[in-house]
């Protein structure tokens, strides 16, 4: 059963023994905050947080056997009433502290709903120790299926003892304990009338690198250069650990607790992985606020790392890591970091109560290294010359914004077809970047992550690029900007479209809203000859207000490098979003593809195959689901990283595919999504800022796309033909496309989603 898995079996990604994976998961991390005192004094009710003890079986399911164990429990009585509820706080993977008992937004629902409030602490943490000690033979009784247990036996004698059996009990927890909420009031449904679960993890994974694009994306949030200046610190300490001539100076840099020695891949992940937990650490506790636990560290915040690391004063990146390093070790009183390996493995092999992996000798800046390892040591291995992955490209940057949006827009059409370019999201955004200014610019350069002194050479580049008639497919990118006729807009802002977007700059008079839809439909139809029309409808003027326009269309049209015959087209059944079967022309062929099978966080499998045009720089990837499955279950873990993981999964074979022709254009007004992404401003008639556009005061009253896109047979018949030849040997895989579908169509040399969609019915 699932509730059988120790709680963090995800570190057995180490290699080490069974013990020491145990005894990992018993560490005390370095943002617990727990501290060790018997007796708390409330002063604000008065109330005393004493330790209690309750008898609990060493295993609930093994009737022979009885022994038997003391759990630490607290309650505070100060808020009860008669009748009122019974709220339980469920301890997790540290001790639990009893300031939990006076402090806390579960206390304040307390007191409105005069509830009486227990926490029981979590077996083999704190004091609450079920066996002599942490042998690998005692550890099999670690695991979230007897904790539920041990709930479970508390709630029901503490009910029958204290006259509450017929209470309403909730429960409360948050991260792990979180979880063990959640499952609680699955599992034991009569015992409990709700649960609260906070930041419950609900997917557990071995390799887990998605976590260092968050820290990337956090750290960039803050300034776009400090996840870079981290990456070069840490590549030229990667650089000095191969160099034993520099352990020396090493040594004295970090002020390590011994002479660096490096013996061993591991020796240097673990230093690695030492120091770039500190910022790992800080982006998940930023702006912590259990100061009443004691928690200490509380001050450190991403804009403190960030700054130190942006302080060119204090000498080059590598000089400014070790900073950030010497901060965080006399922030926590550290005398000395310990960096050994040997040390590490030492101390959580040490199975006695006693030891530093049942949290009572090693320091905290030491013990944080627990819970961290788990997750980056392969991470660390793999990527050996800095812990922190490669930046993404200015066109993922701007795809994954646009992904964002596409998830945005489908959540409320889950049944339609939808088409987006992600591209064309980034494009308008980058259009307005050089007029806005303050808090406008902020929102869209945190947004796009893109660097706070202007992108536009690159963003130049990534147009040329995208466009380039090397690609041999057609992609045409049209972007214009339409103000107010009479309406004054800076020389420099409409240079700087011009010369990196293509971007046209035209007046037009809005108070005729039908003549100025009409001119700029024209405009869009002679740009895309023809394949885009009525992108502009009158309605969407308004004849007093409405200042600027922007717009972005894309067209592409590519051939096949695999080209499908019509005369293997047949109509075949495919199964819509709806659930209804509806008749379709099928296109066919027998290829090779790459192919290959991807599964969520959450473990929903979906197959992913790639189409490539006949240029070899652009690709159809499809994702389909298994049969029942939602594409909306596999659509929200789309991201340009997700994309880029699918070409690890991926493997050459002999297919027969079977995929519907369709064609789908789709209007999408971004106004909505984008805010609710966080740019809001340029759309506020009181908040947008774009001085650097016009003297006068703008903003923008629409923001629209247009997208366009048709797949059918055609394609190059002698690649087709000779590919068929050499796949008639044997006998293929059949892949068939006859259910709901996610495709991209990616510039492979930059990342750049130019397109994507859900296809419901073709």
């Amino acid at each position: 059963m699932a509730f059988e898995t120790h709680c963090f079996s995800l570190c057995k990604v180490l290699a080490l023994s069974f013990a020491l994976f145990g005894l990992v998961s018993v560490g005390e991390g370095r943002f617990k905050g727990f501290r060790k005192f018997d007796v708390v004094q409330d002063s604000s009710h008065g109330a005393v947080s004493e330790e209690l003890w309750f008898t609990q079986k060493l295993d609930h399911f093994n009737g022979g056997d009885s022994r038997a164990w003391k759990q630490r429990y607290f309650v505070n009585e100060a808020f009860y009433k008669p009748g009122g509820p019974v709220f339980l706080m469920i301890g997790g993977e540290g001790p639990a502290n009893p300031a939990w008992m006076k402090e806390g937004t579960w206390l304040t629902y307390a007191q409105k709903l005069g509830a009486i409030c227990f926490m029981l602490e979590h077996r083999f943490y704190g004091k609450s120790h079920p066996t002599t000690g942490l042998s690998a033979d005692n550890l099999r009784f670690l695991s979230s299926r007897q904790a539920l247990a041990d709930l479970a036996h508390f709630r029901t004698v503490m009910g029958e003892n204290r006259g509450l059996t017929n209470r309403k009990w909730v429960v409360f927890g948050g991260s792990y304990p979180g979880s063990l909420a959640a499952w609680f009031r699955v599992k034991y449904p009569h015992l409990v009338h709700a649960s609260v679960a906070t930041s419950a993890p609900v997917f557990a994974t071995v390799n887990f690198p998605e976590y260092l694009e968050v820290v990337w994306r956090s750290l960039a949030s803050e300034n776009a250069d400090c996840p870079v200046l981290v990456r070069k610190a840490s590549d030229t300490l990667a650089e000095r650990l191969k160099d034993p001539k520099t352990f020396e100076n090493i040594t004295k840099d970090f002020n390590l607790c011994s002479t660096l020695q490096i013996q061993s891949e591991m020796d240097s992940a673990y230093f690695l992985e030492s120091v770039a937990g500190n910022f790992m650490d800080v982006v998940q506790y930023n702006e912590d606020n259990r100061g009443f636990e004691g928690v200490l560290g509380t001050n450190i915040t991403i804009k403190v790392l960030c700054d130190v690391m942006g302080d060119a004063s204090l000498g080059d990146p590598y000089t400014r890591y070790v900073a950030v390093a010497r901060l965080m070790m006399d922030t926590f009183s550290v005398k000395c970091l310990d960096v050994s390996f040997s040390n590490y493995v030492r101390d959580m092999t040490n199975t006695s109560w006693d030891g530093p992996a049942a949290g009572g000798g090693a320091s905290e800046i030491k013990m944080k290294h627990v819970s961290f390892l788990c997750l980056y040591a392969l991470v660390t291995l793999c990527a050996h010359k800095g812990v922190l992955s490669a930046a993404p490209s200015y066109g993922e940057r701007g795809s994954d914004l646009g992904i964002q949006v596409f998830q945005q827009v489908v959540r409320s059409k889950p049944l339609e077809n939808v088409v987006l370019s992600p591209h064309g999201v980034a494009s308008i955004l980058g259009m307005l970047l050089p007029g806005a200014h303050g808090e406008t610019r902020k929102q869209i350069i945190s947004a796009l992550r893109y660097k706070k002194n202007g992108p536009y050479k690159m963003l130049k580049k990534l147009h040329k690029n995208l466009t380039s008639k090397s690609n041999q497919d057609l992609v045409q990118i049209t972007n214009a900007m339409f103000s107010q006729n009479g309406f004054p807009m800076e020389e420099t802002f409409m240079a700087t479209n011009k010369a990196n977007f293509q971007c046209e700059s035209r007046s037009l008079d809005f108070s005729n809203p039908t003549a100025a839809a009409d001119y700029i439909n024209q405009w869009v139809r002679n740009k895309t000859k023809g394949h885009i029309t009525n992108l502009i409808k009158a309605d969407m003027l308004d004849s007093t207000l409405t200042r600027l326009v922007a717009l972005n269309s894309i067209y592409f049209k590519g051939s096949w490098k695999s080209g499908f015959q019509p005369i293997d087209t047949k109509m075949r059944e495919f199964t819509g979003g709806d659930g209804n079967a509806y008749k379709v022309s099928m296109m066919s062929q027998l290829s090779i593809f790459n192919l290959g099978m991807a599964t969520t966080p959450q473990g929903v499998k979906y197959r992913v195959i790639e189409l490539p045009y006949h240029g070899n720089t652009i690709s159809m990837l499809i994702a389909v689901p298994a049969e029942d499955t939602p594409l909306s279950s596999v659509i929200p873990h789309i991201s340009t990283a997700t994309v880029q993981s699918w070409a690890n999964l991926m493997r050459k074979s002999k297919v027969r595919l079977l995929i519907p022709k369709f064609s789908a254009d789709a209007e999408v007004d971004l106004k909505a999504p984008l805010s609710a992404l966080g740019i809001a401003d340029m759309f506020s008639q009181d908040a947008a800022d774009f001085t650097h556009l016009s003297t006068e005061p703008v903003y923008v009253s629409k923001a629209l796309q247009k997208s366009k896109i048709i797949v059918n047979e055609e394609g190059t018949k002698a690649v087709a033909t000779t590919t068929a030849i050499l796949m008639a040997r044997s006998s293929p895989l059949w892949v068939t496309v006859d259910r709901p579908f996610l495709f991209l169509i990616r510039h492979n040399p930059t990342g750049t989603i130019l397109f994507m969609g859900q296809i419901n019915q073709p």
